[in-house]
């Protein structure tokens, strides 16, 4: 038995389909990485040490710096952005309403000369770019984009009669105001003054008009007596039937699907003790949700589990889940104040002993007399053990230790 972790994945290393583990040092729970795609090979970004957006070659982890500090390794799904001309506005597929657009006008969020601005003209109308997309009547899309004041600094995404909502972001800030519906919205602060906006709801048509466009103050409804030559920069639209804004998916003339990532790596019995031990992770997820999604210590199957996963029916919880032969043991969840923030939480598990540590704090323990066959459990997964119920989201530490830890070293474990 050791009080140091058997196993310890701290993001750092990697290459195409590997995920580097700290321990064993031998490479042997080194994790496998998978993200392969239709091309263009270019299909994902990260936010990378600079906190600039880059392109990552297909089935190479990410691993993402954009909550600062060390970094994590991102876990997406699946997503599709429909905005055809992500960073070209001044192609006929966006229609330009009372305004101009200049190309390659500053450095966009990712370096290149690519952002365009948004110039108003002297009319007193709206300034808007407007682009009409397929969508399926009554899902939920997220539309987003990123924005840097210029001469304006109040960006303005409408999502129109069929993707009820309005919103006007502060641009010197971050902060945001709704003016019309009620869509979820989010401001995501990248480096160099840039925000990348977003507005999620439901759609009620088989195709909407969002419009990209311009206010003068923070409750600004639309028309207003431009000067001909101010504006604010834009680059990186997306559309996706997503309940939030995934990572930015860059397009051209069609749209650009980057595929599920999935994460794993089996035969690690002799690393992983299934009668006693703990659990250790340092995720984030990217909202509550109704779907699975789960990490896991596994026999290879479903039936036998030590996982962990957001709560499908707590918002901003934590849901901890022991199941042996097939029947769940543990069921347990806890609130966290944000489940997009990340949290140290541990579980550890051992025969009557099973206890469960969020941030530092004992919160919640069951004396169970139930533990696992000898040798059985030899799998990490970013699922339910048989790729279902994939995890989604972020995370920073993943460690299993071979023993169960005292009390007083969970709390220092999990405490920041």
């Amino acid at each position: 038995m050791s009080k140091i972790p058997t196993i310890c994945m701290i993001p750092s290393g990697y290459k195409a389909g590997k995920v580097y583990s700290v321990l064993p040092a031998n490479g042997d729970a080194d994790l496998t990485f998978t993200r392969v795609g239709a091309l263009p090979s270019y299909n994902a970004t990260r936010v990378n040490e600079n906190g600039l957006i880059e392109e990552v070659l297909s089935n190479v982890p990410r691993l993402d710096y954009s909550d600062g500090g060390c970094p994590s390794l991102l876990v997406e799904p699946q997503s599709t952005n429909l905005v055809t001309y992500s960073e070209d506005f001044s192609d006929a597929s966006w229609i330009k309403g009372n305004s101009t657009i200049t190309i390659n006008a500053i450095l966009a969020p990712n370096e290149t000369l690519t952002a365009d601005k948004l110039v108003e003209d002297s009319t007193n109308n709206a300034k808007f770019l407007q682009k009409t997309i397929n969508v399926v009547n009554g899902s939920t899309y997220t539309l987003s984009c990123f924005a840097k004041k210029s001469e304006r600094k109040y960006l303005r995404i409408i999502g129109g009669a069929n993707f009820n909502g309005s919103v006007n972001f502060d641009l010197d800030n971050g902060t945001f105001q709704i003016t019309a519906g009620n869509p979820t919205v989010s401001v995501e602060s990248f480096s160099n003054g840039w925000y990348r906006c977003s507005i999620t709801n439901i759609v009620s048509s088989t195709s909407i008009s969002p419009q990209i466009s311009m206010t003068t103050s923070s409750g600004g409804t639309g028309a207003y007596a431009g000067d001909g030559t101010s504006g604010l920069y834009i680059w990186g639209a997306q559309l996706e039937a997503k309940t939030f804004a995934t990572s930015y998916i860059p397009t051209v003339a069609s749209t650009v699907t980057r595929v599920a990532e999935t994460v794993s790596k089996t035969g690690l019995s002799s690393y992983i003790n299934s009668q006693e031990g703990v659990l250790f992770v340092e995720p984030s997820a990217f909202i509550s949700s109704s779907d699975i999604r789960t990490i896991s210590i596994t026999d290879g199957t479903a039936n036998n589990q030590i996982s962990l996963r957001p709560s499908t029916t707590i918002t901003n919880a934590w849901q901890i889940i022991v199941r042996k032969g097939g029947i769940i043991i543990v069921n347990e969840a806890y609130s966290v104040p944000d489940i997009k923030q990340f949290s140290k939480i541990a579980i550890k598990y051992k025969l009557n002993d099973y206890a469960f540590f969020i941030n530092g704090v004992k919160v919640g323990t069951d004396l169970i007399a139930e533990t696992f066959t000898s040798g059985s459990l030899n799998k990490i997964a970013f699922d339910t053990g048989v790729s279902t119920g994939l995890f989604f989201g972020k995370v920073k530490n993943l460690q299993v230790f071979n023993t169960a830890l005292s009390d007083a070293e969970l709390i220092s474990l999990t405490s920041n």
